[in-house]
């Protein structure tokens, strides 16, 4: 009996150790499950942070992207404008050359003109010392030389083409629309003395506003002197009505003779209209424009002394006229132009 009770101990104290053995395992497994779980929901929340992290790191990057799109965008668009700018840049550049060129072209006949010009007042001050040669010769002598075909032909024709260029500068600065333009208002004119007259008129309305009309009745002037001393008198009568109140027009007509005979008789109607031009006496006189034509009186220029006597005759009787003497042709002058 004790044998059994032996064993039956002996065993209940093996299975009580093992009991123990086993629970005190079991409490470190639970000790290290609970370590475990911690741990595993210590992972799980830095899981979640570094999901939230990615999330928002991708938003970021969705931004950035977005901002990159759109700087891409503005990139094109400023590359588009500099394109834009270069091509008008090179426009102006080239337009600017152009310009340049041009003035540079303009310069140089500007100083062309100040040339021929600056040689033109040098011989009119060199005749002005003969005034004699100057206003004789422009008026009667000078018909009987053309005739004859002396030198003074050439030397008036070149003051005459002198006073164009200067009237056309004038018309250039004063009165056309386009100043840099190659055509000249002498190109297509068929009587340069009164387009002269004209251009004159024109500038001192572009310039002082002043109102001036010319009205023409004259022939055409073949005399390069006659043109030249018409064309003088006009620009000093125009000047002197500039600075007079109301509208003037500036009329200016042939007549007969220098005493007032009358016109020419119907024998003589049928000769050349040039030559008549040129041996008839030339009026100047200013009329009014608003009241009918009315001759007007105004200070006439100041073109008296020696070297006019005979030649210019300034009337007042109602009105400011300023009359060419006709050129006195001598008979071996009349006979050569009989021939």
């Amino acid at each position: 009996m004790v044998v059994p009770l032996i064993i039956v101990g002996v065993l209940a104290a093996a299975f009580l150790a093992l009991w123990v053995t086993t629970q005190q395992k079991l409490g470190g497994v639970r000790g290290e499950l609970s370590e475990a779980e911690t741990q595993l929901s210590a992972a799980k929340s830095e899981v979640a942070s570094m999901n939230d992290e990615l999330d928002s790191t991708k938003d970021e990057v969705k931004n950035l992207q977005a901002k990159s799109d759109g700087l891409e965008n503005e990139l094109a668009g400023t590359s588009a404008r500099l394109d834009d700018a270069k091509d008008t840049l090179r426009k102006r550049t080239e337009l600017a050359d152009a310009q340049a060129l041009q003035i540079d072209s303009l310069s140089g006949e500007r100083d062309d003109l100040r040339e021929e010009i600056r040689e033109a007042e040098e011989k009119i001050a060199a005749m002005a010392a003969r005034p004699g040669v100057v206003v004789g010769d422009m008026t009667g002598g000078v018909v009987g030389d053309q005739v004859g075909g002396t030198a003074l032909d050439g030397q008036f024709e070149t003051l005459w083409n002198l006073e164009l260029a200067r009237t056309e500068r004038l018309w250039r600065n004063s009165v056309a629309i386009d100043p840099t333009s190659e055509t000249s208002p002498f190109d297509d004119a068929d009587n340069a003395l009164r387009q002269a007259i004209e251009i004159e008129a024109a500038a001192l309305r572009e310039d002082v506003g002043a109102l001036i009309e010319v009205d023409w009745q004259a022939e055409a002037i073949e005399s390069p002197a006659r043109r030249l001393v018409v064309l003088r008198l006009a620009q000093e009568m125009l000047a002197s009505a500039s600075r007079a109140p109301g509208a003037t027009r500036l009329l200016i007509s042939n007549s007969s003779s220098s005493d007032g005979e009358g016109a020419e008789s119907d024998s003589d109607s049928d000769s050349d209209s040039d030559s008549v031009a040129d041996s008839s006496e030339i009026r100047l006189e200013f009329t009014s424009i608003e009241s009918e034509g009315d001759a007007i009186n105004l200070i006439p220029p100041a073109v008296t002394g020696p070297a006019f006597e005979g030649v210019l005759d300034i009337r007042q009787d109602g009105s400011s006229a300023v009359v060419l003497a006709a050129p006195e042709v001598t008979a071996d002058v009349a006979a050569t132009s009989g021939q």
